[in-house]
């Protein structure tokens, strides 16, 4: 499984609810941070992330929501490693570990919170390398004072 619950079953060999507790509140806490340091769709994506880790159930088909999460991070962030580690954290054979069992499905939850570790560590919004949006402004576009209209030209310049 690609949960938290997943990794300490593969760690262990058995349950440990205490473990399950404290990965769960580590989770938590770096999702809030990268959700406070970062633009709302880096926050959602890895909102997306850590509630597949925290889910009690999850499954194979239930990683894909990990393309949404894919799609987030390469459209908002800038910040190159984290770009790449979604990348690779999708690929077919990191999710084929998965299929595997004991101990291999260990490796996706591993990769997913080395993911979240990369994106507490450097938040990327939207403007972290582009230039910085311009506004516009009326005075530069003199059609729009006067609702898009020309302004009228005197009757003596119409002859």
């Amino acid at each position: 499984m690609p949960t938290l619950r997943g990794l300490i079953f593969a760690a262990t060999g058995g349950e440990s609810k205490i473990l399950l507790l404290l990965l769960s509140g580590v989770v938590v806490l770096v999702l809030v941070s990268i959700a406070w340091q970062s633009s709302m769709e880096v926050g959602l994506a890895f909102a997306l992330v850590g509630g597949l880790l925290t889910g009690y159930h999850a499954y194979l088909p239930d990683c894909m929501i990990l393309l949404m999460t894919f799609v987030l991070v390469l459209e908002h962030s800038r910040f190159v490693p984290l770009r790449g580690a979604i990348a690779l954290t999708i690929t077919p054979p990191v999710l084929f570990c998965l299929m595997l069992g004991s101990p291999w499905n260990a490796v996706v939850p591993i990769s997913l919170l080395i993911t979240m570790a990369i994106a507490a560590i450097r938040p990327s919004g939207p403007q972290s390398t582009a230039e910085p949006k311009r506004r516009f402004c009326a005075n530069e576009a003199p059609e729009l004072k006067t609702g898009g209209m020309p302004e009228p030209r005197p009757t003596s310049q119409l002859r």
